[in-house]
């Protein structure tokens, strides 16, 4: 390799490495433009996500993220944020002891929760975001707590069948409702928004179907169907792990055929 080719990459690996230590706590924190502070921010935002999940007036006009300087640092916003920056400093933490991958978005926010970074109002979409998230993952770990995790469906339910068997031929679920879930990636136009529809099986093993929120015609019949006490598919199926524990499998719902009863 040419020694300038070298050199290029050796510098642009030293700036990589730098830019790293500055997002995970190489740098002293620092004021935002406006004079707000890091957790000000995250309060107000807790404080939007609360007007939209508990509206304050009758007939209130329900508005998701509110402009910031509509939002105010009540109690009940700093409670929420206080449980908010533990959780994602608790969990980030744990996954850098387990020296697991940091995406770009979970270095941003590892960073901003330890008040390293500055936000400008353009990355507001962080703090509008984070209370959902939470609340979002705060489902999910209770449903990983009342069910067992899927390990166990390879010798009790196949008979220890391959994974290519598992996931080519359908397999009988018969299922209760657990929890209906949104989550709502995208700030704009809606086509972020999936709805989780989690169920636990015939073996107390949870699992999932994701629908694109903004498919109406396929979220109301979703709805409808959920709504049932019990329900029996038979779905191709694919085994990972949650997110939020990911030493905890569930099964991921592919291709749903109803079976009449």
């Amino acid at each position: 390799m040419p020694w300038a080719k070298k050199q290029q990459i050796h510098w642009a690996k030293k700036q990589q490495i730098q830019t790293l230590g500055q997002l995970l706590g190489d740098t002293p924190a620092r004021a935002q433009p406006d004079g707000r502070s890091n957790w000000e921010l995250l309060v107000l935002g807790c404080d939007s996500y609360l007007h939209w999940v508990t509206p304050r007036l009758p007939n209130q006009i329900r508005i998701r993220y509110r402009d910031i300087s509509q939002c105010e640092p009540t109690a009940e916003a700093q409670e929420l944020a206080g449980r908010v920056r533990q959780y994602y400093l608790d969990f980030l933490a744990l996954r850098r002891l387990k020296s697991l991958p940091f995406s770009d978005f979970r270095q941003k926010l590892y960073a901003f929760l330890m008040d390293q970074v500055q936000i400008t109002p353009d990355e507001y979409g962080l703090i509008y975001k984070l209370p959902y998230f939470y609340e979002y993952d705060q489902r999910l770990l209770e449903i990983a707590s009342t069910t067992e995790s899927a390990d166990s469906m390879f010798v009790s339910d196949l008979k220890q069948q391959t994974w290519t068997y598992l996931l080519q031929r359908p397999y009988r679920l018969v299922l209760e409702p657990m929890a209906r879930l949104e989550r709502n990636v995208s700030m704009s136009d809606g086509h972020g928004e999936r709805i989780c529809y989690w169920w636990r099986n015939q073996h107390n093993h949870a699992v999932t179907l994701q629908v694109p929120g903004h498919n109406r015609n396929w979220v109301s019949l979703m709805d409808s169907l959920f709504q049932l006490p019990t329900q029996t598919y038979d779905a191709t199926i694919k085994l990972g792990t949650m997110q939020v524990q990911d030493t905890h499998r569930v099964m991921y719902m592919n291709n749903p055929r109803l079976v009449a009863s």
